[in-house]
């Protein structure tokens, strides 16, 4: 009998634990949960600012093309700085890529990412 009833309270002691631990468990979940929610509100409210000063940048600019640059001439300090690439071009056609879209089509909401079943977002961060 003492070993049966040793034996209960070292079950009961266990599965206290196990109910303590799940707590715990789900305490951290939340915990996590509303981090993941706050640091998302952040990054788009960033992202979708970033987008917007682009934009304005890009209506406002007066800037005169590269192709205007290649009419005059060429000045050796500035070639390393100004140099054509590849990934400049890409650039170019990414931050243009959207333009023709109004801003309420290309901004998207804290809410439409943590509602949207697809995690890429979350995966890229």
């Amino acid at each position: 009998e003492e070993k049966a009833l040793a034996l209960r309270r070292r079950v009961e002691e266990l599965e206290e634990l196990v109910r303590s631990s799940d707590a715990l468990v789900t305490k951290a979940i939340a915990a996590k949960n509303e981090v993941e929610s706050t640091l998302i509100h952040k990054c788009v409210a960033l992202l979708n600012e970033k987008k917007a000063k682009i934009k304005s940048l890009q209506s406002s600019s007066k800037a005169p093309s590269r192709r205007d640059h290649a009419d005059s001439a060429p000045d050796d300090s500035d070639d390393d700085k100004h140099a054509s690439t590849d990934e400049d071009d890409e650039a170019e056609v990414a931050s243009q890529a959207y333009s023709h879209l109004p801003v309420s089509q290309t901004h998207v909401t804290a809410k439409q990412v943590l509602d949207g079943a697809d995690d890429d977002f979350l995966d890229m961060l």
